[in-house]
């Protein structure tokens, strides 16, 4: 089983120009246990915004229970991938004199040193982002 995680940005909310700023495919290495660890393959593109440089990077997400929402092991992801690819703030200030916060002490991520790759992800199966069923409680 393979989870693979697109964000696009959508200029506008034109959909038709949207372009992939970041990906991550996340894979079960524990034989689907009630308990699993997952190893994640994730990308950033270089931004203009920000001015960082193109990122990707390996990483494993222990002990995650299967049964919890899918939500709870993307937010692992997206922090673990985070921390991963943030800068050294005092590298990346605008002004050099500026005081910085001490860093906060966060959990460690296990990390693979060696290359990943990414395979292009297809367009989602399950029809449009941002359209709430109304079994949701959508209120449009």
């Amino acid at each position: 089983m393979m989870l693979a995680i697109r964000i696009e940005l959508w200029p506008g909310g034109d959909k038709s120009r949207a372009r992939t700023i970041a990906e991550a495919t996340v894979t079960n290495i524990s034989g689907l246990d009630d308990v699993s660890d997952y190893q994640v393959a994730a990308l950033e593109t270089a931004s203009d915004v920000t001015g960082l440089p193109a990122r990707a990077g390996g990483f494993v997400i222990p002990g995650h229970p299967r049964k919890s929402t899918v939500w709870l092991l993307v937010a692992k992801v997206a922090m673990a991938a985070a921390r991963r690819f943030t800068p050294d703030p005092v590298l990346v200030s605008r002004d050099p004199g500026a005081r910085l916060p001490a860093p906060r002490r966060v959990a460690p991520v296990l990390t693979d040193p060696s290359p990943v790759s990414i395979s292009v992800l297809e367009p989602s199966k399950h029809g449009e982002i941002g359209r709430c069923p109304k079994s949701l409680g959508s209120s449009t």
